[in-house]
């Protein structure tokens, strides 16, 4: 994840990823380092290598739908299991700057049909940024828990659209 910069974020999201995959959701494991570190730092960021996964892509079929919404139920299922307390902390809670930076950058990332689906939503998702940032205070009675905030098709993994892996954390 290029927006975290520093170890401690980077192990906690290693431990939920064990504990997410210990609860049956499919997820790549971590590999140590020559060093057996799971973590290594290359100049600002902190990286990660994880197990190579073989499939394909979500190619967009009704099963791999399917398959997807019950990996986004499992995800969710096993983040609400996490312990509370010191291991159950909030990584980053995403501010309005942030969505609205990356609105400005992801179009430039790859071109094709996201590039074009971000342009053309532009005004829409601003918009629901302020929504959500004019209701904030209103949200803050609701319970909380992590969720994966990155779910698109590169980030799913299929054999014979069967859900192998769920990528990014």
């Amino acid at each position: 994840n290029i927006l975290i910069k520093d170890q401690d974020t980077l192990e906690y999201i290693a431990m939920v990823g064990e504990f997410i995959r210990n609860e049956g959701v499919p997820i790549p494991s971590l590999l140590d380092t020559k060093d057996g570190k799971k973590q290594v730092r290359c100049g600002d960021f902190w990286w990660e290598l994880s197990e190579f996964v073989p499939g394909d892509h979500f190619r967009g079929t009704e099963n791999e739908l399917r398959e997807v919404a019950r990996g986004v139920a499992l995800v969710h299922s096993a983040f609400a299991k996490l312990p509370q307390g010191e291991t159950a902390r909030s990584i980053k809670v995403w501010r309005s700057e942030d969505l609205l930076s990356l609105l400005d950058i992801l179009p430039t990332i790859g071109g094709g049909e996201n590039s074009a689906l971000i342009t053309e939503s532009k005004s829409f998702l601003i918009e629901q940024v302020a929504l959500v940032d004019k209701n904030r205070d209103s949200f803050k009675h609701h319970g909380s828990q992590l969720v994966h905030n990155d779910f698109h098709p590169h980030n799913t993994i299929f054999i014979a659209e069967q859900l192998q892996a769920v990528l990014d954390l």
